[in-house]
């Protein structure tokens, strides 16, 4: 586990999911992280920081389809994007302001999809080298966090 792995699960483990949401928020130029759960058609916000607005601690639930979170599922673990308006791999999503999208898969226990963890932005930004492989990092962390499994 790296070191800021292991200090993700030590904010979790202490502060609970949104303090942990703000710390992989430190780091990433995107404005939003969150936690989102499949449910058929919807993805339902476990947990949601924006780095504008400190107060923010949960978001809306979406139509799965209008997400960018519809990229990932059983065969596809990350999605990474800085703007959707010119990478050729997105189709964007009508209706739907998200330019800049950094996630993964959060799998169950016994390895089914879960969720998502994903940084998200209105604005074009160019992540860090790549915010993946932390996020994958902590995807059991915050599974067990916001399921109560361990």
């Amino acid at each position: 586990m790296s070191g800021e792995a292991a200090v993700f699960e030590q904010k979790v483990a202490s502060e609970g999911l949104v303090a942990g949401l703000r710390y992989l928020n430190d780091r990433t130029p995107h404005r939003f992280t969150g936690v989102f759960r499949y449910d058929g058609e919807f993805l339902r916000n476990v947990a949601l920081v924006d780095s504008m607005d400190p107060s923010v601690r949960a978001g809306h639930d979406v139509r799965l389809s209008d997400a960018y979170c519809d990229y990932l599922g059983d065969n596809v673990e990350s999605v990474e994007f800085s703007d959707a308006r010119s990478d050729g791999r997105i189709t964007m999503k009508p209706g739907n302001p998200v330019l800049a999208y950094c996630g993964i898969v959060i799998r169950d226990a016994r390895g089914g999809a879960y969720g998502t963890l994903c940084h998200f932005d209105m604005q074009p930004c160019q992540p860090r080298t790549s915010d993946v492989p932390l996020l994958r990092e902590v995807a059991r962390v915050i599974y067990e966090s916001a399921t109560g499994v361990s």
